[in-house]
């Protein structure tokens, strides 16, 4: 009786073994090419699209305020700064809503082949759509935000404001990465856990705490930790 061919061994290990042998650098462009496919996709729902446009509205009215505030009241300039900063993130939670509902997993559905060609599995791709919520913030909410800071920077002109300026630049880019990460981990558990339901999962995770906290003032809610760490990022204490 003739036996049936057996899989070649040395193939399996070598194909187990490709991205141990590819180069850090191809690794990391490979990375961000996927978290590039994933912004895409998540730019594709209407929420997420909202919220863009959302965000550049605010940022030249933000942008307007501070250069017409900054030059009289250089101190106001963290306050114009962390308004923005407030109104971007709700641009975040609209683009993190989108990312717990069924938008992603359907276009993830429909380019299975194309990631199945790319040696890319489903499941990596799923478990990094919290770093695709931190590029989407990036892309989508620095240019507003950028725009902002600039307005910052030509209402105080003078070196030390501008060394100032820098600094509570840094710690809003800080801020917004931080902020995609975080609503991303919460909304891919939600969309993990909600089964279908991964939107109204998301929003009972939010707004709920933000219900009770009246009457619970010590209860800390989602809205209530991302506002003590925009403080801590842009130097404002407590």
């Amino acid at each position: 009786m003739a036996l049936d061919p057996q899989p070649d061994g040395d193939t399996a290990r070598a194909r187990a073994l490709t991205p141990l042998l590819v180069p850090p650098r191809a690794q990391l462009q490979r990375w961000l090419g996927r978290l590039h496919v994933g912004r895409r996709w998540l730019d594709r729902c209407f929420a997420a699209r909202a919220s863009a446009w959302l965000a550049r509205a605010n940022g030249l009215g933000f942008g307007l305020m501070a250069l017409s505030t900054t030059r009289p009241l250089p101190e106001a300039r963290s306050a114009v700064l962390r308004l923005a900063l407030v109104a971007f993130s709700w641009s975040a939670g609209l683009a993190a809503l989108s990312l717990a509902g069924p938008g992603p997993e359907r276009w993830l559905t429909e380019g299975r082949a194309l990631l199945d060609s790319r040696g890319v599995g489903v499941e990596r791709f799923r478990a990094e759509r919290p770093f695709v919520l931190a590029r989407w913030c990036l892309e989508r909410l620095g240019p507003p935000l950028l725009l902002v800071i600039a307005g910052c920077l030509v209402g105080s002109p003078e070196p030390l404001r501008t060394l100032e300026s820098v600094g509570l630049a840094a710690g809003a880019l800080l801020y917004v990465t931080s902020l995609g990460l975080g609503l991303g981990v919460v909304a891919h558990l939600c969309e993990r856990l909600g089964a279908g339901r991964g939107q109204s999962f998301f929003l009972g995770v939010v707004l709920l705490p933000e219900l009770i906290a009246p009457a619970w003032p010590e209860l800390p809610t989602l809205a209530s930790s991302y506002g003590h760490w925009l403080d801590a990022c842009l130097g404002l204490g407590s």
